[in-house]
């Protein structure tokens, strides 16, 4: 009986142990969640904040800030950007010795020339010059089906390869463009696109956890986790001197600065006022896809709000660093910092 006992005793021990256990793992879930609601409760306001202040930034689309600059300033700021590094470029245009010959693209049909650059609205651009080319009828219902699949024949890389495509032809376009951006929105936006949850660049992240958990952080919390935080990032950024993945390096990098001028330059942040000059001088009717932000003002776009946010939370010794980076594409435009009220606008002088 006594042994009876003492078993139905330890029995109910552990059952009460077991419920113990539950009810705190139950407490703890609730607490990580509030937590997190919390976290994004506190991004939201902020984001709503920043929001309401630039409100009075609203002005019709040809004010000051969002009339582009001309052609000729534009090229200005591009030849001093080539001088700046070091580069004395003398015509002709040798397109075939552009150093990134993967990201400018060639099509005969309509005899142009267009370099991508990653994070400047290059995939839209692509998508429209296909139309334009007789690639592709329309609209793709994912627009990264034109790197994957359409691009190859026509990066200059590989034009050597596809003889049927270019029929033999010496490159000597009639219309030569290409896209930037201000470098902050640019990595926020390479950052949320390739480093987060969803990422099409697996690889990327795993090579930027790879580098963090050995030369940063031995921590618990590093290793736990399967993204970098924005800070992470710009430090990797920084190890790397921005050469690390060609969605992050600098766009000085993938242009031709030193082989050849273009004939326009379109900012991100003026492209959908610019793209019907590019489909005149192509004799294309075409029109440029637009991004997931319809705001007609770049300094109140989702991507502009979201830029000021994550910088402000920033060490400003991180953020000196990667301006030093980055100093050549702040110059291509003379572009504003994430401070400025006219963000990310050009500061024309």
């Amino acid at each position: 009986y006594t042994i009876k006992f003492e078993m139905a005793a330890i029995t109910r021990i552990k059952y009460w142990i077991l419920f113990s256990l539950i009810t705190l793992s139950l407490i703890l879930y609730h607490l990580t969640n509030l937590a997190e609601q919390r976290a994004r409760d506190f991004e939201m306001k902020m984001l709503s904040a920043l929001q309401s202040d630039m409100a009075e930034l609203q002005q019709p689309v040809d004010s000051l800030h969002l009339s582009p600059p001309s052609q000729e300033w534009m090229k200005r700021q591009y030849r001093q950007t080539a001088a700046f590094l070091g580069f004395n470029y003398t015509p002709p245009n040798r397109w075939k010795s552009c150093r990134n010959s993967f990201n400018t693209l060639y099509f005969p049909k309509i005899n142009a020339v267009f370099t991508g650059v990653p994070k400047a609205g290059c995939s839209n651009w692509m998508e429209a010059l296909m139309i334009a080319e007789g690639v592709i009828n329309g609209p793709l219902e994912d627009v990264d089906q034109v790197h994957n699949l359409y691009a190859k024949p026509y990066r200059m890389m590989f034009l050597g390869r596809f003889k049927k495509i270019v029929s033999g032809r010496f490159v000597a376009p009639d219309f030569s463009f290409t896209g930037i951006r201000n470098p902050w929105t640019r990595l926020v936006s390479a950052y949320k696109d390739k480093l987060q949850p969803g990422t099409n660049l697996p690889s990327a992240v795993e090579k930027v956890m790879r580098y963090l958990r050995k030369n940063v952080a031995q921590s618990e919390d590093l290793r736990s986790r399967s993204y970098p935080t924005f800070e992470e990032f710009l430090l990797y950024i920084i190890a790397n001197e921005g050469s690390a993945n060609y969605h992050f390096k600098q766009q000085v990098h993938t242009l031709c600065l030193k082989v050849a001028e273009y004939d326009y330059i379109v900012p991100l942040e003026y492209s959908s006022v610019i793209a019907g000059e590019i489909w005149s001088k192509l004799n294309a009717s075409v029109e440029l896809p637009m991004s997931y932000d319809k705001s007609s003002d770049p300094r109140t776009q989702r991507s502009t709000v979201e830029a000021k946010a994550m910088f402000s939370k920033i060490d400003p010794a991180i953020v000196e660093e990667i301006y030093k980076l980055y100093k050549p594409d702040f110059m291509l435009m003379n572009y504003s910092n994430f401070t400025d009220p006219n963000f990310p606008m050009p500061i024309i002088d």
